[in-house]
């Protein structure tokens, strides 16, 4: 991925896909210094800004996705890319983490199993790395669009 070539693409796809769909934000390309990895990130500001983020965000996170398609990143560089608005994914990153914490008091506490819903690698990712301090092993697990982690007790 090259920041120039890929913020080009980037800019051009989003102002046709916000052009044709009606919904009323703006956006800010940012990419890294030369020199560093190369990553592109964009912020969307407006009245229309919580569209984005609604039903889990799906709307933000497939407009990404469909990004990433376009500049021809691979699935392990999808971090490579980032939208966001208004810190939803901050606040989203956050609200697993403590997710993680609450799991970890239950899978203690009953000795059960615990599946977290189907979520992105990004956010299974997050996730492994939390719940590594606990010392509980975790999995993933499913296919597709229904993977997920599951963290389990000490055998």
């Amino acid at each position: 991925m090259t920041n120039h070539s890929s913020a080009v693409e980037v800019d051009g796809l989003l102002h046709d896909l916000l052009q044709a769909s009606g919904i009323c934000v703006t956006y800010k390309l940012a990419s890294s210094l030369p020199g560093s990895k190369p990553s592109l990130a964009v912020e969307f500001i407006g009245a229309d800004s919580a569209l984005l983020t609604a039903h889990g965000g799906e709307l933000l996170l497939a407009m990404e996705h469909i990004a990433a398609k376009a500049i021809r990143l691979e699935a392990g560089q999808r971090d490579l890319l980032s939208f966001d608005t208004g810190g939803w994914k901050a606040e989203r990153d956050r609200r697993l983490v403590q997710s993680a914490d609450a799991a970890v008091d239950r899978v203690r506490a009953t000795g059960v199993a615990f599946a977290f819903p189907p979520m992105s690698s990004h956010e299974r990712r997050l996730l492994h790395l939390a719940l590594a301090a606990s010392g509980l092993p975790t999995a993933s697990e499913g296919e597709g669009p229904m993977r997920h982690l599951v963290l389990k007790p000490v055998a």
